[in-house]
């Protein structure tokens, strides 16, 4: 499947274009503070284009503040 071309993903779309599991896609798709999920009815979605945005804005963040573990 093409995933690169579509404006929304379903849950099995977004796993396989993240590598995540079923529960991290699900738990972030249901957070009421989520930029990206779309609804419809019962459906979560993805709007693939703010999840991106999304990614790289916490990608953006993590680097000006890195996590040590030591």
């Amino acid at each position: 499947m093409d995933l690169v071309n579509k404006k929304l993903l379903n849950v099995k779309e977004l796993k396989e274009y993240t590598g995540w599991g079923d529960t991290t896609v699900r738990r972030l798709l249901r957070r009421a503070d989520s930029p990206f999920t779309v609804r419809m009815g019962n459906r979560l979605y993805a709007d693939k284009d703010l999840f991106d945005k999304y990614i790289a804005d916490c990608i953006k963040a993590t680097s000006k503040n890195p996590v040590s573990f030591s």
